[in-house]
């Protein structure tokens, strides 16, 4: 269950939307979920959407290292779940395949 106000949610989404058109650099899946790595230079703006992300949404388990966020769930809803809530904005996802990569 997600504990953002409707203006946090619009925001939060708005930032992700940013940050997949902007600096996204890979999308890969992996067991239970995604990792997204982002260049290096967004990589605090990564951090922020993510501590936001913790304290929503508490059933997925976040590693961040570096540019790249691993987020995985316990159970296939969950990871279903992530995949879908990170495919980015509309156009995003369909061209962006399991893994790839652009140039800095």
């Amino acid at each position: 269950m997600c504990t953002l106000s409707d203006a946090e949610l619009n925001d939060t989404t708005s930032a992700w939307h940013r940050l997949f058109r902007e600096w996204l650099v890979a999308r890969e899946q992996v067991p239970g979920g995604l990792r997204l790595t982002v260049i290096p230079n967004a990589e605090p703006s990564l951090r922020q959407l993510i501590d936001i992300e913790i304290d929503c949404c508490r059933w997925i388990t976040f590693e961040v290292d570096g540019p790249s966020a691993t987020m995985t769930s316990a159970t296939d809803a969950g990871e279903e779940a992530i995949r879908a809530m990170w495919a980015g904005p509309h156009g995003v996802a369909e061209t962006l395949p399991a893994s790839v990569k652009r140039p800095d």
